[in-house]
Parts: C-alpha cells; sequence; structure tokens
C-alpha cells in the first residue's frame, strides 16, 4: 500500500470527511495529499478503494464514504445527481414499513420552479439501482417547516408523513402517472398531527382529508382537531 493510499484512507475515515464523494472530490483530497497527483493514478486508487470496499460506487463518478462508522448509503448519492432531491416517496415509505412493496430504487422528489430546469429523467446507478425523480412546485414542497419536512439524516431525506403528502399531492396532480396509494398500509407510528401540518403548509388538506377519513390505522390514535371528521 502506497503513502498516498494509506493517507487517503485515512482522509475518509475521519469524522469531517465527505460521504458522497464526486470524481473531482476525490482528486482534489487525493492532491492534498500529494499535490500534483496525476488522474490515472486517482483512478486506479478509486479502483483500489472500491475493491477494498473503503468506496462504494453509487454511478458513474459517483462514490460513498464506507469508511465512516456510518457508512454512507446510496440514496445519499440522490442530490448528487439531481439538484435539491430530497429522497421520499416509495422508498421513505416502503423503507419505514408503512408500504408492503420494498423497492431497491431510490424514489425522490425535487424542487420545480420557473427557473428551475432540473431533469426529471431516471438515472441509472450502480448494482442495478434506478433514482426516480417526481417534480413538486418549490413553493408548495418548501411550505412545512423543516422540522416537518425532513427527517434527522446525515442527508435530504423525507419524514414518512411528508412522503406520504409528497404522494398525495403528486396522485393529484393532472396527467399524474402516480398511481393512488395502496389502502393496506401499515400506519403504526405515523403522527397524524405532523401529516395534517404538512398537508395544510402545501395546501393539499383535502385529499389529506379524504384519505385520512378511509385511513385504517392499526392501533388507536386521535385525529388532529380541525378536520372535520
Amino acid at each position: 500500500m502506497s503513502r498516498l493510499d494509506r493517507a487517503v484512507r485515512r482522509r475518509l475515515q475521519r469524522h469531517d470527511a465527505p460521504r458522497v464523494l464526486t470524481a473531482p472530490m476525490l482528486v482534489r483530497l487525493a492532491d492534498s495529499e500529494r499535490p500534483g497527483v496525476s488522474r490515472g493514478a486517482v483512478t486506479l486508487l478509486a479502483k483500489e478503494l472500491c475493491e477494498d470496499g473503503d468506496l462504494g460506487r453509487a454511478a458513474r463518478g459517483l462514490y460513498l464514504n464506507r469508511r465512516l462508522p456510518v457508512p454512507a448509503c446510496i440514496a445519499e448519492a440522490a442530490p448528487y445527481i439531481r439538484r435539491g432531491a430530497i429522497v421520499s416517496l416509495h422508498s421513505v415509505l416502503g423503507d419505514a414499513g408503512v408500504l408492503n412493496n420494498y423497492t431497491h430504487d431510490v424514489w425522490c422528489v425535487v424542487p420545480m420552479s420557473g427557473r428551475n430546469t432540473t431533469s426529471l429523467r431516471p438515472s441509472e446507478g450502480a448494482n442495478g439501482v434506478s433514482f426516480v425523480f417526481r417534480g413538486i412546485r418549490e413553493e408548495r414542497l418548501f411550505a412545512p417547516a423543516r422540522s416537518d419536512l425532513l427527517a434527522d439524516e446525515p442527508y435530504p431525506r423525507a419524514t414518512i408523513e411528508a412522503a406520504l403528502c409528497h404522494w398525495l399531492y403528486l396522485w393529484k396532480m393532472p396527467q399524474s402517472d402516480m398511481g393512488k396509494l395502496p389502502g393496506d398500509l401499515d400506519l403504526e407510528g405515523f403522527d397524524v398531527e405532523r401529516a395534517t401540518r404538512i398537508a395544510e403548509a402545501m395546501g393539499i388538506q383535502d385529499a389529506f382529508g379524504d384519505w385520512l377519513a378511509s385511513a385504517d390505522f392499526d392501533y388507536e390514535q386521535d385525529v388532529a382537531p380541525g378536520l372535520g371528521f
């Protein structure tokens, strides 16, 4: 193992190390340890780090830092593939067990505005994983409080309640390709009050109210006041 190899591995396990690295980021990291290092040397180093499990491939030219105490997961690469992407929808609801069908693909919502031309085309990642993107108007997506919208994760990931509201919002959009939410959801642990706040902030309280009226909770939970049920 070369001196550069050892130095880069040490840097990757530092508490302030990036969780996701683009190819240019890896070049800069290596250059900080050996100024003037060639691109070819960094390419070879990346291959060795991936083979040893210190880096994981997320997509072409995009790597996951596996040397951290909590290794980076592939979902963390989403904002590097589409600017502003927030992991949501099937990924969040499937991982939480709300949906019965778990998905290996990474589903995301992306803020859209008149000045935002972000592509919503799916992107192929490593190991057959696809990154799937759906657009939500910026003012609607970011209307909820940050604590309601985003889970406590090291990357942009929706709360369970926000993911469900994102689904309802997209389902109600004209010419939507989102199917209706399945009726057999496991709603244990679902925070109705938080979901109500999100729905009201996003302007989908009617759609949320219709869904809530037919939702089958597996346990007793007070319905948030003011919905009229």
